[in-house]
């Protein structure tokens, strides 16, 4: 697995509104399944939420927009005003092979302070 530390600054992303709570997997009868419990960060003792976000990439040399559920660390469950710019705290991507194909997972310590960042510059554009 390679993991990518990403500057969310730099990399805009959107959030989409949608937020849900990150469920503890539990093992029963020899199966994982997911608990009704929500997942604590052990080390900060965070609940956790994904935030899911949206964010241009390309493929095979052309412009996508990717959605991606990133994994916080929160004390409440986040509002973000759906396509509003969003930052984190920390950001990494994981990337990693599974059945063939290539899957990304995201992860951040928390969202940024909650203070709206300013619109990106277009490419070739003077700051």
């Amino acid at each position: 697995m390679t993991e990518l530390a990403i500057d969310s600054k730099r990399q805009e992303m959107r959030a989409t509104g949608n937020v849900s709570p990150v469920m503890e997997w539990v093992e029963v009868g020899g199966k994982r399944k997911q608990s009704d419990e929500q997942m604590i960060d052990a080390n900060t003792g965070m609940k956790q939420f994904t935030v899911e976000v949206l964010y241009q990439s390309s493929a095979f040399g052309k412009p996508v927009t990717v959605t991606a559920a990133v994994q916080i660390g929160a004390t409440e469950a986040p509002k973000p005003e759906p396509f509003s710019r969003v930052e984190f705290v920390d950001l990494v991507c994981s990337v990693f092979m599974t059945q063939g194909s290539m899957r990304e997972s995201w992860r951040a310590e928390r969202l940024a302070d909650g203070k709206a960042a300013p619109a990106a510059k277009p490419q070739g554009q003077a700051a």
